[in-house]
């Protein structure tokens, strides 16, 4: 197994030299909790968050038997603090990175959050940690994509018949037509309904 971090058009790659026993990756979504009542706190679940990955090892002072050497890393190494210098450059230059970690399924663009490293035993052997946050690239805002609005300036839409489904919320619906759940008391208003929380499959009701 290697690691390798390489930046977007491949003129530096840089292989740790000594393969971390363990690696961490966490990905997770984001969950929004609405309170509405009579029916209390409702989870929505939202876009997934962007994944961390953490990795331990250690950058040597010597040639171990155990290092590892490639013809494709494009770093040259004089001393064990160059492995830190070239770290400070991702850093510094906000690089955006590739992560490639040889016989797993993680090949992704990450940029470096942070790292820490320490000296321990007299080796002069550097020990560190790196945290990588994945990198997604935002698409072209276009003319067409207006979902998300202020509270106070709902998209203007032509009037439509809705009919309520199982397990609607007049919160979904009106995220649905609008963009944003917290303009249902305009639904409610529109179609004279007195408890926004009672609401019953089959309902018609006009989104105005």
């Amino acid at each position: 197994m290697e690691f390798w971090l390489s930046d977007e058009n491949k003129k530096i790659k840089f292989m740790l030299p000594i393969t971390p026993s363990s690696f961490e990756i966490e990905r997770g979504n984001r969950i929004e909790t609405v309170n509405i009542t009579e029916l209390g706190d409702l989870n929505i679940i939202g876009a997934q968050n962007l994944a961390t990955i953490t990795i331990s090892s250690f950058f040597p002072s010597k040639d171990y038997p155990f290092k590892l050497q490639s013809s494709e890393n494009t770093v040259t190494i004089n001393d064990t603090y160059d492995y830190i210098r070239q770290l400070e450059s991702f850093r510094t230059d906000k690089r955006v990175l590739w992560l490639t970690i040889t016989d797993t399924n993680i090949d992704m663009e990450v940029i470096l959050e942070s790292y820490k490293y320490s000296e321990k035993d007299g080796t002069r052997d550097i020990y560190y940690e790196i945290i990588l946050r994945e990198y997604r690239r935002t698409k072209p805002v276009t003319e067409d994509i207006s979902s998300e609005r202020s509270n106070t300036n709902p998209p203007k839409t032509d009037s439509v018949e809705y009919i309520v489904q199982k397990g609607d919320t007049l919160w979904a619906i009106a995220k649905k037509y609008y963009g944003n759940g917290a303009h249902y008391p305009k639904i409610a208003k529109e179609n004279n309904i007195k408890n926004p929380n009672l609401i019953f499959p089959g309902q018609k009701f006009i989104i105005p």
